[in-house]
């Protein structure tokens, strides 16, 4: 669902749905760990969505 859009795009969208989520500090927390996995590899080596659903799982997050 967010793939083809720019990080930037992806950013501001899930900033909107955080702001209204019980757990938005956790969510904030993998956002920046996603960041930070971004800047050390290609886009192609860090699926947004592979990323997440390890993650939220990790954090016991709904997914």
């Amino acid at each position: 669902m967010l793939a083809p859009h720019t990080q930037q795009a992806i950013s501001k969208a899930l900033t909107i749905f955080w702001r209204v989520d019980p757990f938005e500090a956790k969510w904030t927390i993998l956002a920046k760990a996603y960041s930070i996995v971004c800047g050390c590899r290609k886009k192609k080596d860090a699926p947004l969505d592979d990323f997440f659903a390890i993650c939220a799982l990790a954090q016991t997050l709904p997914w």
